[in-house]
């Protein structure tokens, strides 16, 4: 095809989306607050613009219930053993990975930039491009070394207006980018190529406010991807696109890659065949049901006969001269009378109260069509048990579901168009385990390295989670889980998906490894413990063995010394039994008979009785 062949299929393009596009251009006005009084109204010079800021507000709470939390890739392993699981595990944590760090490129972050073209477009359009294809055999620059601090991916999220597609039952097959830019911009970004329009802004001696319209138009053609790119002069205003005719052709050839590096996803429905209609947008209903400019009219209209009634006369005088009086509002609202001269108040028309309805009723069904109030501000449940407000609030998620999956799916191609780029470029997909779960020493740090020859987007699966960040009962939910889990047999790694955790897989693990440290921590206690405890017995015991030689030491000592002074001898008239320290009187008994053979019972016998054991009387003890 020539080149003026593309430049037709543009202009019908664009032509086919001109409805599309005044709707998305509505909504814009609504998310920037542009919006003028009527004709009608312009003309009366007590007119108020009033202008309704529901619209900015559902868009923008919507974004952040959407955006707070990062998306969690999932792979699904096509074999039934651990290893495989294991495997795509590592593929999952280096998509998050690598996304992470194209997510804090640029201004804004790429994922917030999706879930807004989602909600206010219901489209949304990523250009996805590989910093390291794109400087290959390339002498880095300062600026390009810069741009590769935050990995390998650059992610451009485009403004759904100035993208149009053409599809089939396979998807899109035609990509076109239509943008109102600097002249300055283009020779920026092509360099060489762009040499015929840097010699024309030369000779126009172009400051760089020269604006062109730049088209890119790549599509299928002959079993190959073509990429087309021109631009032609344009005015100075930034949202006029013009006639588009090749004034400068910048590119004419097939791509490299085997696939394109756009991916584009719109919601809506198949069953429309009109572009207006195919989509539908947060505030599309909006712009086709007139409600918001007509709120507008309203509020406006209201406040502005508030303002009316607020600069009203409050009193009314009657004078003979008719002059009227003079009224000292700095002092008390004074008013000094003459003869013949009154003054009482005076009651200005009221408000009609029908007008303040009519803006409450307006504004609620603008709310209803959004996004609920209880979304954007709980505030005004007041005294409502959080119970009620957590059901009311899961219930307003629900407006936001098809906002979701079509950002989910764009996020999924996202990640296979990652590994695609990586199979074509024939490089490793790299990352670094981000979390700080440990299992089988994949912890915080650890590397991971997969081959390309390894990747395979043709047969992978990939599924993203966006998980909702609104202020529900957490607690709640966390009960709700456990009875899940408890009763109905759910497993603990759906269930934390749900609730929004990262590495739902590895939580249990993680959980696993604690209980095994706490049970060995407790089981090193009570070991030391019962250690302790049997060395205090045997020092226990140790001291009462020492005691007890001590004992016999002192009594051997003691004996001793009664041998050595005669004591304890025959004929020395002392018992045997020195211990007693009783002596041997003759008519008396020291010892008792079985006392002195060690049998202390016998001897308390006879002692308590009187007689020995053969009946004999036994002669007391002299005290």
């Amino acid at each position: 095809m020539a080149i003026n062949d593309y430049v037709a299929m543009a202009i019908d393009m664009v032509a086919a989306d001109n409805d599309r596009d005044k709707m998305f251009e509505a909504i814009d006005n609504m998310w920037h607050g542009e919006w003028e009084l009527p004709a009608a109204l312009q003309h009366k010079s007590d007119m108020r613009e009033a202008i309704d800021l529901s619209p900015h507000d559902a868009l923008k709470s919507g974004v952040a219930i959407l955006s707070t939390s990062m998306p969690h890739w999932e792979i699904q392993p096509m074999q039934d053993n651990e290893q495989e699981r294991d495997r795509v595990k590592d593929y999952a944590y280096a998509i998050a990975f690598n996304f992470r760090r194209m997510n804090q490129r640029g201004k804004s972050s790429v994922l917030s930039d999706m879930v807004m073209s989602c909600l206010r477009y219901d489209s949304v359009a990523v250009w996805l491009d590989y910093l390291p294809y794109q400087f290959k055999g390339k002498t880095l620059t300062l600026r390009q070394k810069h741009a590769l601090r935050d990995g390998d991916f650059a992610a451009l999220v485009k403004n759904p207006r100035t993208v149009h597609i053409q599809d089939d039952a396979y998807g899109p097959n035609t990509v076109l980018l239509t943008e109102n830019v600097t002249a300055k911009e283009v020779i920026s970004k092509w360099g060489a190529r762009a040499i015929d329009l840097q010699t024309a802004m030369e000779g126009m001696k172009d400051t760089g406010v020269q604006r062109v319209v730049y088209n890119e138009l790549m599509l299928y053609e002959k079993d190959q991807i073509k990429r087309v790119i021109w631009c032609s002069m344009a005015g100075n205003d930034t949202l006029t696109t013009g006639q588009q005719n090749a004034e400068f052709v910048i590119m004419d050839k097939p791509i490299d890659t085997p696939f394109m590096p756009w991916i584009v996803a719109v919601g809506g429905s198949n069953l429309e065949s009109e572009p207006e209609y195919s989509v539908h947008p947060m505030l599309g209903s909006l712009y086709k049901t007139h409600k918001w400019e007509d709120l507008n009219s309203y509020q406006s209209i209201l406040q502005s006969e508030i303002v009316k009634y607020g600069r009203s006369p409050r009193i009314k005088t009657t004078t003979p001269s008719g002059d009227g009086v003079t009224i000292d509002y700095e002092d008390g609202t004074t008013v000094t009378l003459r003869n013949g001269e009154t003054a009482e108040p005076f009651q200005p028309t009221p408000i009609d109260p029908n007008i303040s309805g009519l803006v409450d009723r307006v504004r609620a069904e603008v709310s209803s069509t959004t996004l609920p109030r209880i979304l954007q501000n709980p505030e005004f449940a007041g005294n409502t048990p959080f119970a009620s407000i957590n059901a009311m609030i899961q219930t307003a998620l629900g407006g936001l579901n098809p906002s979701k999956t079509l950002c989910e799916g764009a996020l999924q191609e996202v990640g296979l168009k990652m590994l695609e780029w990586l199979q074509f470029d024939k490089k490793p997909l790299l990352a670094y385990r981000n979390n700080n779960i440990v299992t089988e020493g994949k912890g915080a740090g650890s590397f991971i390295n997969i081959p390309f020859d390894e990747i395979d987007p043709e047969s992978i699966q990939i599924t993203c989670n966006l998980t909702a960040s609104a202020p529900t009962d957490f607690n709640q939910r966390v009960q709700a889980a456990v009875q899940q889990n408890q009763q109905l047999h759910i497993p603990l790694a759906v269930l934390n998906a749900e609730l929004g955790r990262e590495n739902p897989e590895s939580l249990f693990e993680q959980w696993a490894q604690e209980q095994y440290d706490l049970s060995t921590i407790q089981q090193d206690i009570q070991l030391t413990g019962a250690q302790q405890q049997q060395q205090l017995q045997i020092e226990g015991q140790q001291a009462a063995q020492q005691m007890q030689q001590e004992q016999q030491q002192n009594q051997a000592v003691g004996n001793q010394t009664m041998d050595s002074t005669g004591m304890n001898q025959p004929g020395s008239g002392m018992d045997s039994n020195v211990g007693a320290g009783v002596q041997n009187v003759p008519g008396q008994v020291t010892n008792p008979p079985g006392a002195a053979a060690g049998n202390p019972g016998a001897g308390s016998r006879e002692l308590a009785s009187g007689q020995d054991r053969t009946g004999a009387a036994i002669a007391s003890i002299p005290q």
